[in-house]
């Protein structure tokens, strides 16, 4: 949606952007997985979780600029990268805190929270950005907030650029073309916000719980992930 009607791609060009946040996803776990032996878990995975932060963080300032596009693409790759470095040391961290018996159910308890996780998020990124787009709606139309306003703000989140030619739910304002554009950029803007600020968080709050120079300092204390496997 953003970059199909915000960016003005057509679906080949949109195809190839997304590509810049999927591949390293592809290539990067195995990278993760040993700097996970080399390192401490406990790091790596809070690093992810800061690059993913620093891609989105990248993002939104992006989408403030004339030139959305030479920021949006290398924050999608190191977002990308992030992710593909954050997945496996995840994965094995959880299995291997737990008995080889119980790996199965540690291993379902993992999916069942990045679903259950995946589920909310979705729901609450639509929130912040239809909040965003009604946000700059008003502020550029100069129109007060409300229901007729709200549902003109949902039709453009959902990538739906041609209600403009359905002017009947602000019969009172002049809307331009670029307007609708310049909404769904702003909306999307908080979207990214939002996005480097959680998962800055929650890198925070990983490296706090991982704790990982204490399992430096003590290391005969438990198995490590190389000794496991």
């Amino acid at each position: 949606m953003y970059f199909h009607g915000g960016l003005g791609y057509d679906s080949v060009q949109t195809g190839v952007a997304l590509l810049a946040y999927t591949l390293p996803t592809l290539v990067m776990p195995p990278v993760g997985e040993k700097l996970s032996l080399r390192y401490h878990p406990g790091f790596v995975i809070p690093a992810g979780l800061s690059l993913i932060g620093a891609g989105f963080l990248l993002m939104a300032l992006g989408s403030h600029s004339l030139q959305p596009g030479w920021w949006i693409l290398p924050g999608c790759i190191i977002a990308g990268v992030g992710l593909g470095l954050t997945n496996t040391p995840v994965a094995n961290t959880i299995t291997a805190a737990v008995s080889s018996e119980r790996a199965g159910m540690a291993s379902g308890t993992d999916m069942s929270a990045r679903m259950t996780s995946l589920a909310f998020s979705i729901a609450l990124m639509g929130l912040v950005l239809v909040e965003g787009v009604a946000t700059h709606l008003s502020e550029a139309l100069a129109v007060a907030d409300g229901d007729a306003l709200r549902q003109f703000a949902e039709k453009i989140s959902a990538g739906d650029m041609a209600a403009l030619d359905r002017q009947a739910l602000l019969p009172q304002a002049d809307v331009a073309a670029g307007t609708l554009q310049a909404a769904l950029l702003s909306g999307f803007g908080w979207v990214m916000a939002y996005g480097a600020g959680s998962a800055l968080i929650l890198a925070a709050i990983s490296l706090l719980l991982f704790s990982p120079w204490k399992a430096r300092e003590a290391p005969d204390s438990a198995l490590t992930l190389r000794e496991i496997r």
